[in-house]
């Protein structure tokens, strides 16, 4: 439901700005000369050659906030991006926003992930939820990381020793787990 909603969000993003900039060109829509009316029930178009993109009086930021999208990699500036991954970072336990884009496009599609929040999410998942399946491999090291596979999934993740995730990924080694640091721990 939610990628639902994320899809018809994108697209009425799309067709007001698509509808935006085809009204500035032509005057308005229907005559209306939406952006030069004075009536106040109208919506005026902002400066587009800004460093955000405006979309029929907001800010692509608050639009795509406003319709539930999650996909900080394609909204506003840099610095904005990097308050996205550290706001997704603290909201999903993630250890390093830094770390969390390079993660997220390297392995999200291992785990269909729909963007960085979903991939953060997956693995913040994983680990609660590994001590609840017996087949769960786990070792800890001398420093509190602790690594976790499921030998049933592939999927392998390290955490810190309170519970932010540094990596997530599906190994592609066989011999992967057994070159990991610590030693093993059952639960």
């Amino acid at each position: 439901m939610r990628n639902l909603v994320r899809i018809i969000a994108f697209f009425l993003i799309f067709a007001i700005s698509v509808g935006a900039e085809a009204g500035k060109r032509s005057g308005g829509f229907g005559g209306h000369g939406w952006g030069k009316s004075s009536h106040s029930s109208h919506i005026k178009l902002k400066k587009k050659n800004t460093k955000k993109k405006y979309i029929a009086g907001a800010s692509a930021d608050s639009v795509g906030a406003s319709a539930g999208a999650e996909n900080p990699e394609n909204i506003g500036s840099d610095d904005n991006n990097k308050t996205q991954y550290e706001n997704i970072s603290k909201e999903t336990k993630w250890a390093s926003a830094q770390t969390l884009k390079k993660h997220f496009e390297k392995h999200g599609s291992d785990f269909n992930s729909v963007d960085a929040r979903d991939y953060a999410n997956k693995a913040n998942y994983f680990y609660l939820n590994s001590s609840k399946n017996k087949s769960i491999r786990k070792k800890l090291d001398d420093k509190g990381i602790v690594r976790i596979w499921d030998p049933s999934t592939n999927e392998f993740g390290s955490f810190t020793k309170d519970g932010k995730t540094k990596t997530y990924f599906k190994p592609n080694s066989q011999s992967y787990w057994a070159r990991q640091e610590g030693r093993e721990i059952y639960e």
